[in-house]
């Protein structure tokens, strides 16, 4: 273990788009700290691969294509370096990022991981693309500096824990949350892990509604539902609060009050005190936008984030169901 201080892995899936940005900005990063550079391109299909060739780092082939925590896992085995970097393929990091992740994990050796968050400049200028990214930072920015989950987006972690943890769950989760189910283990077994508010990174991702519904409901709500039930009490360092179950509650009843008022029209009033109150309890972030975009770019975020609220709802109503399903099915 003696090649590298660190170890960045950069999975990779048709990114063409932002890989050349991403490696520009790590190359630049990883000059003062003798980092090792790892691109896994997991049987892409555009041009990422060779676009990776034209940087010195170390490529890795995957075929065919096993998702985002195989790539990890494979990147890291491939990894000389005593502290692995994750660093997604759409991001940019500061030039003294890794310095950074290297100077507190070797100042502080009780802790095992630590993890930033996106900045407040996304690269996207579409309304839900800049919600979504505005959205992660926010909720980075307000969780505890002494985490239970983990975010490979930009997060490192000791190779030694990393090994003896048995890596990302690839099976359970090889598209999404495998940070996460990492995290929890992590907090789990004993370790500490850190979020560093101050280790950020540009998101250069556009999303659209398409990929936000998907992702929110899909990749996320359902698998981290699965998670919170299986780790019950872990989730509450970052989004989990008591605010955002009510707020999420709230949303769901909303629906109900649209029925109504198709029958009376003063169930209006009802239906407004509900939004209402469901902005009121995501003050923090709303306030966040205001400051940050202003008036009417935080009144057109509300819809989605009612959308975000929906989707968690209907995520924890799907698996609770499945469970209760599974249950009778057994007797």
């Amino acid at each position: 273990m003696s090649a590298s201080t660190l170890s960045v892995v950069v999975p990779v899936y048709n990114a063409q788009a932002t890989l050349a940005a991403a490696l520009e900005a790590l190359i630049s990063a990883s000059a003062p700290v003798r980092a090792q550079l790892i691109v896994v391109d997991d049987a892409s299909t555009d041009d990422s691969g060779a676009i990776a060739e034209g940087f010195p780092v170390k490529l890795v082939r995957s075929r065919p294509n096993r998702g985002p925590a195989f790539a990890r896992n494979l990147g890291a085995r491939a990894a000389t370096g005593e502290i692995l970097v994750f660093v997604d393929a759409d991001v940019v990091v500061s030039r003294d990022g890794l310095a950074r992740i290297a100077d507190t994990l070797a100042g502080e050796t009780e802790i095992v991981a630590l993890f930033g968050s996106y900045d407040a400049e996304p690269l996207a200028q579409n309304l839900i693309s800049q919600y979504r990214n505005l959205l992660h930072h926010h909720t980075h920015q307000r969780g505890n500096h002494d985490a239970s989950t983990f975010w490979s987006g930009y997060g490192a972690i000791r190779t030694t824990v990393f090994s003896a943890i048995g890596g990302f769950d690839d099976a359970r989760f090889p598209y999404a949350m495998e940070d996460v189910a990492l995290g929890y283990r992590l907090r789990n077994a004993g370790y500490r892990l850190r979020l560093d508010r101050s280790l950020q990174c540009r998101h250069l991702k556009a999303w659209t509604l398409g990929t936000l519904l998907k992702t929110d409901f899909h990749d996320r709500a359902i698998p981290w539902t699965e998670l919170l039930r299986e780790y019950p009490g872990t989730g509450h360092t970052l989004n989990i609060r008591w605010t955002q179950k009510l707020a999420v509650t709230l949303t769901m009843m909303l629906p109900v009050f649209g029925v109504l008022i198709a029958l009376d029209a003063r169930w209006s009033l009802a239906l407004l005190f509900g939004v209402m109150l469901v902005i009121a309890l995501n003050g923090s972030f709303f306030g966040f936008l205001l400051r940050s975009r202003g008036l009417v770019f935080a009144a057109h975020c509300v819809p989605l984030q009612l959308l975000h609220h929906f989707t968690s709802g209907l995520a924890y109503l799907w698996v609770f169901s499945r469970e209760r399903w599974r249950a009778l099915s057994r007797r």
